[in-house]
């Protein structure tokens, strides 16, 4: 059972609405997001070993119901390494992408991507159904993180791509053929990822965003501990900006996210502030050191760096999310351990004051100079600095290792839940609903005083 602790008096902390074990321990790779049709989000969990599970809330029952998924051309002796969900485009279903290892304790283990995608009209996120209809593609090395892309196909249209790094040190994309349904194959066309080139090391996480100037900001982490930030030109294919910085351990998560969260309220926004689209902070955890947050790297690279106290004190820290959790329109930090802890973190700015001492006036002409001069000198005694940071201001304790998480809408009603996987299961944390209530009658309230009439 998990055990609740604070280190803030705010009250927004997650209770566990559900949880669903599996029959053998996941990984970090092997969790996704099912979006439905109606817009909410299915889970979907995959033990290494074993069936899939999906935990979608039945609104009729006002329940979670977990439901075992058997994905077709998976054999019995295989292992998951890794699976992903997208849509291919706005006008198809879900894809899933699944990445395993048959014969594992084989002298030649043999590497597979399987894909699956809807084969009938009315199935586009029939989970069931999508199982049942793949692609099976051999793979050459070893194959470690998957992701989604976009590419601009031969009809100058966006289309959904698959990525996946591997032990060659390289990422490899995977595109559907356009002439025959769900046959995929390598893409060999222009490289429409020029970020991962020349990479020292395995990926072991990548995290990409489109920005509105018609470019793409991508960061990934390595094995060795390397990071490097790019900004694409996506109209040319060509790498504008590079940054790069060298860790002491391993890479395990990268995450890029604007310090104003995409559902801040308009009762809560500044309209004569700059959109939060033009300022970037990316959070870099490792497995050995201390989980930092760069801020606004596409101005200043990797220069300026926040650490996350306390993050380093639970074993290895494998992932991290961003998210509003206490809804104030200003995103939070949520940082998974081995060790069994799940941490919140706040950006903070607080005043500091300190003392200036005071410089002697040389040859006052008059008196008046020199009383002139005596009041700036008392004034500049005190000279009062912002010292930001982030706070640990919140923390909750599991019964077993964390090794992956999402924030997402499970129950449909807009609001997120925080889904866990630790290596006992899947643990659904849901917000105080009665607190939930609570602020959105007083920004309803706020809204509505905005309407009166003013004099």
């Amino acid at each position: 059972m998990a055990l609740l602790q604070k280190t803030d008096p705010h009250s927004y902390f997650f209770h566990e609405a559900h949880f669903a074990s599996l029959p053998h321990k996941s990984n970090v790779y092997l969790l996704a997001n099912l979006r439905t049709a109606s817009g909410y989000s299915k889970v979907l969990v995959a033990p290494i070993k074993g069936k899939a599970v999906t935990v979608e809330y039945m609104q009729s029952r006002g329940e979670f119901k977990p439901e075992e998924v058997e994905f077709a051309y998976i054999p019995d002796n295989a292992e998951l390494i890794a699976i992903h969900s997208f849509c291919k485009s706005k006008d198809e279903g879900l894809v899933i992408a699944v990445i395993l290892v048959k014969d594992y304790n084989a002298a030649k283990p043999t590497y597979c991507l399987n894909i699956y995608r809807p084969w009938e009209s009315g199935s586009e996120f029939n989970v069931e159904s999508i199982s049942k209809n793949f692609c099976t593609l051999e793979l050459d090395s070893i194959p470690y993180f998957i992701f989604s892309g976009f590419i601009t196909n031969e009809k100058e249209d966006r289309e959904g791509v698959i990525l996946l790094s591997n032990s060659n040190n390289q990422v490899v994309v995977y595109r559907e053929d356009a002439e025959v349904p769900n046959r995929w194959i390598r893409y060999d066309g222009p490289d429409a990822f020029p970020e991962f080139h020349d990479l020292p090391s395995v990926i072991l996480w990548f995290h990409s965003k489109n920005l509105d100037s018609n470019q793409r900001l991508t960061a990934m982490g390595c094995q060795d501990g390397y990071l490097r930030l790019c900004l694409v030109s996506l109209e040319s294919n060509t790498v504008e900006k590079e940054w790069e910085f060298q860790h002491d351990s391993a890479i395990t998560c990268v995450v890029l996210f604007t310090p104003e969260s995409c559902q801040a309220p308009a009762v809560l926004r500044d309209g004569g502030s700059a959109s939060a689209e033009s300022q970037f902070h990316l959070v870099v955890t490792s497995a050995m050191e201390i989980s930092v947050v760069y801020r606004n790297v596409l101005e200043n690279g990797f220069t300026e760096q926040l650490l996350l106290e306390d993050s380093d004190k639970y074993d290895c820290t494998l992932c991290a999310c961003v998210a509003d959790i206490d809804w104030d329109g200003e995103n939070e930090i949520l940082i998974g351990t081995y060790g069994q802890e799940l941490l919140a973190y706040k950006f903070k700015e607080t005043p500091e004051n300190s003392v200036v001492e005071p410089s002697t006036p040389e040859n006052p002409t008059n008196q008046q100079s020199a009383e002139e001069s005596t009041q700036d000198n008392e004034a500049l005694r005190t000279n009062t600095q912002i010292k930001s940071s982030y706070e640990l201001t919140w923390r909750r304790s599991f019964g077993h290792p964390l090794l992956t998480m999402q924030y997402m809408d499970v129950t449909g009603d807009g609001l997120c839940e925080l889904v866990v996987v630790s290596t006992k299961g899947i643990h659904i944390l849901q917000h105080n609903l009665s607190i939930a209530a609570e602020v959105l009658l007083k920004r309803l309230m706020a809204k509505d005083e905005e309407r009166q009439p003013k004099g």
